[in-house]
């Protein structure tokens, strides 16, 4: 009987120092978070990086760090230089913003960070393969596959007024 209550004190011991080991774990993320915050303003992004990052392997539930970490990247990134260390940026956000989607399908705004770090990238077919995959989800809302056909419509547009408007295609 003894030895029970030894195996049941020793168990107890292991659950409190689990279940507190979670609590210290997130308080620490949110800590790092807030490091992440500060550095991220201070545009200090490969800091803030690694501070959001270090709040998810302490807190993998943390709901808003997979954002944070995609935004990092993102700022990381600079329009119109083709280096290959900046696309390289550029590819590493747009997973990132894919981790985001996976779990939770409904963020706009790292929907819209894809489409744009694709369009920035001048890889159209990707941008507009992704944008109609947006347009052909059920499982969006009806008005936010209307606004992605309404990109896709205009992107059509544009295209044909540009070769229509071009010299050589003019006749009077």
């Amino acid at each position: 009987m003894r030895a029970f209550f030894v195996r049941l004190g020793v168990a107890l011991i292991a659950a409190c120092c689990v279940s507190g080991c979670s609590v210290i774990n997130r308080i620490r993320a949110k800590n790092e978070i807030n490091e992440g915050a500060r550095a991220y303003h201070e545009r200090k992004y490969a800091e803030a990086q690694q501070h959001f990052e270090r709040a998810l392997e302490l807190d993998p539930e943390q709901k808003n760090a997979q954002f944070f970490i995609a935004r990092a990247i993102h700022a990381q990134y600079k329009p119109g230089v083709d280096t290959p260390e900046n696309i390289a940026k550029a590819e590493a956000a747009i997973e990132a913003y894919k981790k985001v989607l996976e779990h939770d399908p409904n963020n706009d705004e790292a929907y819209n960070a894809v489409a744009y770090l694709y369009g920035a990238l001048k890889q159209d077919d990707k941008q507009r393969d992704w944008i109609m995959q947006r347009a052909n989800l059920q499982t969006i809302p009806p008005e936010k596959r209307a606004e992605a056909y309404t990109v896709l419509a205009s992107k059509e547009w544009q295209c044909s007024y540009t070769i229509t408007e071009q010299q050589e295609n003019k006749q009077t």
